[in-house]
């Protein structure tokens, strides 16, 4: 028999549950907030999106953080404030955003891991990759399932009050089928290359293993999920309690995953070049075989061309973030730029004047990498 809560209402079957929900929200609260903003903080964003500045891959983890939080705090007033259980119209209210918030948090970590995964397998081209057209049409395909989720919403009020909410299995079926199966299409994604060994780089490679316990542990947290869901009649507030362990879990993997998110994507971006370069030269080095004998080994040209991009990325890191480089010949040159220039005396002669640059002009210099 289900105590009376602390509003009169019956939806937690006892006080040590409800004073369990409460100490959960206050701690998954805060954390999911500070995982929000320090990837996103708000004036910036707001000035990226205002400026159509933001990427797409930034989109996709905004998404899903974003949604991510709105389903917890959503659920935590639900359930600790409003309740479920005062009537027909709250049932169905909750209902209605867990399908949505899920939905959504669900879509913005698939899209990531897509993206990924592109990455890892030598991106290039988006709409010229037949792996990216087929994730756009696994897209397609789940936001016909939300359309399933929301006219299949089953919620009814027990005879001792409590809220009680689920979907008809003509919505839940394909749901599953289509979560079980994106999930394991993202593992092969990245399962397939590691076994191939066709990673040139090996911090690509490093890349592609953490995606691939991301893609894991999403994987167990969603199934764990829904097994759950089904085989027992959980009443709302056990719903709402344990879609937000898994939104919770989801967050802290994306998190997690995107901690080097600007270093992944220039390793990935010269692992692209790189491997561009690989099959010109081995297609080159197979013709020059073909006619002479005593050619050497193309690796020498390899390092080379590793390290010219090496060189390249280490001089986009010190003017994004004023890294000094590792190369002492590229680190020479930076602080060759930096030796700041010996201010000119100004003559009464209008043509010394006139040698002088313009307040408003600019310096270039060209650093030529050995």
């Amino acid at each position: 028999m289900y105590e009376i809560g602390f509003n009169d209402v019956p939806w937690f079957p006892n006080r040590a549950v409800q004073v369990g929900f409460t100490v959960g929200y206050l701690v998954t609260m805060p954390l999911i907030s500070l995982m929000l903003f320090s990837r996103f903080p708000l004036i910036r964003t707001l000035r990226e999106i205002y400026g159509w500045k933001l990427q797409y891959t930034r989109v996709t983890i905004l998404i899903a953080l974003f949604a991510s939080w709105c389903y917890i705090f959503v659920g935590g007033l639900l359930n600790l404030g409003i309740g479920l259980s005062q009537s027909l119209k709250e049932c169905s209210t909750g209902l209605f955003l867990c399908t949505w918030f899920y939905t959504t948090t669900k879509l913005g970590v698939y899209l990531f891991l897509m993206e990924r995964a592109f990455v890892v397998r030598g991106g290039g081209v988006r709409l010229q990759s037949w792996h990216y057209r087929f994730n756009f049409f696994l897209m397609g395909c789940w936001l016909c399932v939300f359309v399933l989720l929301e006219t299949g919403r089953i919620y009814a009020l027990r005879e001792d009050g409590v809220c009680t909410f689920g979907w008809e299995w003509w919505a839940l079926i394909p749901l599953m089928s289509l979560d079980v199966f994106v999930n394991i299409y993202l593992v092969a994604m990245f399962v397939i290359p590691l076994f191939r060994d066709q990673f040139v780089n090996r911090k690509l490679r490093r890349l592609a293993i953490k995606s691939l316990w991301t893609s894991v542990g999403s994987v167990i947290a969603t199934m764990v999920n829904l097994v759950m869901l089904i085989m027992i009649e959980a009443p709302g507030w056990l719903c709402l309690g344990s879609c937000s362990i898994d939104i919770f879990a989801n967050a802290v993997l994306l998190f997690y995953m995107t901690m080097t998110q600007r270093k992944d994507d220039r390793e990935a971006k010269s692992a692209w070049t790189l491997n561009g370069f690989h099959k010109v030269s081995r297609r080159a080095s197979s013709s020059r075989m073909t006619s002479s004998q005593d050619t050497g080994p193309q690796e020498p040209a390899k390092d080379q061309w590793s390290s010219n991009i090496e060189a390249q990325n280490e001089l986009i890191e010190y003017e994004l973030n004023g890294t000094m480089p590792e190369n002492p010949q590229i680190r020479n040159a930076v602080e060759a730029i930096q030796v700041p220039m010996k201010t000119a005396s100004l003559g009464d002669n209008n043509s010394d004047r006139a040698i002088l640059p313009h307040s408003n002009s600019r310096e270039t210099r060209t650093v030529n990498f050995p």
